[in-house]
């Protein structure tokens, strides 16, 4: 993610206010510079973040934010449906979100502990290429990103992601 945010200096917004869903602490410093006026961290559980939150029904006014930050939250979220329309729901007009999710395969999966999918326990469900069509049909415009464009083999190598578990970058804005 650093990579991505290094090469895309168009994704910035001047006075900004940035909403960083379940903060990964390598990148908090990095996202408070995007967010130049505002930065809000929150999460369900933990309790060193500004707010609180089920991701599912958000406490914030429409339009609240110019940028959401949500990286590998939404497999952990039993109604996804309902965070993305949240998300776009808060998420202003001239803003931009950036969203990833693990990956595999072309389509979606549910899964529960137990069923014989091999994802971790705390998944619902285990996306496939069809993410994006969700989230277009949630009215975002989408643009997504894959792995490769963003780093090479041996970076990929190196820092032992691969198309399953970084798979792509998803930035969306509102149609």
């Amino acid at each position: 993610m650093h990579y991505f945010l290094a090469s895309r200096k168009d994704l910035r917004i001047p006075d900004g206010k940035l909403l960083h869903i379940a903060p990964e602490t390598c990148l908090t410093s990095e996202l408070r510079e995007l967010a130049s006026n505002t930065y809000v961290s929150c999460d369900l559980f933990r309790s060193d973040v500004n707010v609180q939150l089920n991701i599912e029904q958000m406490p914030f006014s429409d339009d609240a934010f110019d940028v959401i930050f949500c990286s590998h939250v939404l497999p952990e979220v039993e109604k996804d449906n309902l965070a993305i329309m949240e998300l776009r729901r808060v998420l202003n007009p001239r803003g931009w979100a950036l969203v990833s999710v693990p990956s595999h395969g072309e389509n979606t999966t549910e899964v529960r502990p137990g069923d014989g999918h091999e994802a971790p326990p705390e998944f619902f469900r285990i996306y496939g290429s069809d993410f994006s069509i969700a989230l277009t049909e949630q009215g975002f415009d989408v643009e997504t990103v894959q792995l490769d464009e963003v780093l090479n083999q041996e970076q990929q190598t190196k820092m032992r992601v691969n198309r399953q578990t970084a798979s792509a970058i998803y930035i969306l804005r509102k149609i």
